[in-house]
């Protein structure tokens, strides 16, 4: 059954050879708009700090987020709490 809801998917960050730097992707599920944020870091902390600085790039109307299960979407629950978004991990 179709929802309303706006649900952001997370594709896994993209690293560099050296697993240091990554490229964080966040595609909206609806309308397909696509907000990237490069880190230095692979790393936890990094990688929520990137999601939750593109909050402001997300269309309105985004209800909750889905992480895939990487290591470096273990802080979802500081995203989820900071965005007031439902996480969900696959």
């Amino acid at each position: 059954m179709a929802t309303a809801k706006q649900t952001p998917s997370l594709a896994p960050a993209l690293a560099d050879a050296f697993h240091q730097s990554a490229l964080v992707t966040i595609v909206e599920r609806k309308t397909r708009q696509l907000v990237s944020r490069a880190v230095e870091y692979h790393t936890k902390i990094a990688v929520a700090y990137a999601i939750v600085e593109a909050r402001s790039d997300i269309a309105h109307g985004v209800h909750s987020i889905t992480f895939d299960n990487g290591g470096e979407f273990a802080d979802h629950e500081r995203i989820e709490k900071d965005l007031g978004y439902k996480a969900y991990v696959t």
